[in-house]
């Protein structure tokens, strides 16, 4: 089921398949699993490794291939990027190219922080009236809200709030000089979240890092309102200067109505 997932059965023909697995058996095992009256597909099986990006033991990363992929997409070609090593896809997504490239690729249809074996009979792809995909993991919660489950808002919710309440959050103390600093705390590893909060959030990387870093958090505040606490009159500049305690609070508390 994993080299042929049914939900790609709901998305139109004709379509490839790209299998990448160093231990893939050939031939694979989908040939034999894809039902006979399967639309059009052909599929890739290449038996190798894949990175994303290079790392620190020495492998070369492959993303090479994505990006050739990523190309080829426009109205009428989809890309699904689907991996079953539970990594976490959210900070690995080509957010360089702008938001329209939401519409064509899709990466991690479960919409989740990463999955050795998601229920793949359970997944379904949110997609507009043009056919292009609906990205809750990209877009603000207060968006996605009446459009897709309950349980995926709620879902991006959970996975929203350790980076903002213990890395962004607290990033924004550091550098106004109330907390001390930690080394797992650093401009470095907060990054990758300021990039892809300020992704969800439209807030340039060009706007200067502290009022930057002020205008995540604000906006990440304000949409948490919309969904939770639509009748709660908040001071959002009082939470967002927070010692720290009120902002954890404020997350862990919040619920989907």
């Amino acid at each position: 089921m994993q080299q042929y997932p049914p939900y790609l059965r709901t998305l139109p023909y004709p379509q490839i398949c790209v299998l990448i697995d160093p231990t893939l058996e050939m031939p694979p095992r989908a040939y034999a699993d894809v039902p006979e009256n399967t639309g059009d597909i052909t599929f890739l099986p290449i038996q190798d490794n894949f990175y994303h990006r290079d790392s620190q033991y020495g492998e070369v990363s492959t993303g090479w291939f994505l990006e050739k992929l990523i190309d080829l997409c426009s109205a009428r070609v989809k890309l699904c990027v689907q991996e079953f090593t539970g990594n976490d896809l959210r900070l690995l997504y080509p957010m360089n190219r702008g938001r329209e490239i939401l519409k064509h690729v899709l990466y991690d249809p479960c919409y989740s922080d990463g999955s050795c074996s998601p229920d793949l009979d359970a997944i379904r792809i949110y997609r507009d009236a043009e056919g292009g995909f609906i990205q809750p993991v990209y877009s603000p919660l207060s968006d996605i809200q009446g459009i897709v489950s309950l349980d995926i808002v709620r879902e991006q919710l959970r996975v929203r709030c350790s980076p903002i309440v213990d890395m962004v959050a607290r990033f924004y103390r550091i550098l106004r000089g109330v907390e001390v600093e930690r080394d797992w705390c650093t401009l470095d590893r907060v990054a990758p979240h300021l990039l892809y909060f300020g992704f969800i959030y439209d807030i340039p990387t060009t706007v200067p890092l502290v009022e930057r870093v002020r205008q995540i958090l604000t906006a990440a505040v304000q949409d948490v309102c919309r969904v939770s606490y639509p009748d709660v009159t908040l001071d959002t500049t009082s939470l967002v200067e927070s010692a720290g305690n009120e902002m954890k609070e404020f997350w862990w508390k919040a619920q989907i109505l």
